[in-house]
């Protein structure tokens, strides 16, 4: 059975709640595209609290490991 047009051409996404610990009632759900990079979702979660690209952010996961660090590129 084929699928719809518009089913078959759907891109992976990928929804996310952004919250700030220790700001009270800031919470923001945002919807990207999965092949978005890092730097991609940097700029979403940045763009969705309504500050400018100016801000420093950097992603790390439970080990300490640094996004920054990788040799994949």
């Amino acid at each position: 059975m084929n699928k719809p047009a518009s089913i078959a051409k759907t891109k992976p996404t990928l929804r996310l709640r952004v919250t700030m610990p220790g700001v009270r009632g800031l919470s923001r759900d945002i919807e990207i595209p999965a092949s978005h990079s890092l730097a991609g979702l940097a700029k979403a979660i940045i763009g969705s609290v309504g500050w400018f690209f100016d801000h420093a952010y950097g992603f790390y996961d439970a080990l300490g490991y640094h996004g920054h660090d990788s040799t994949v590129r």
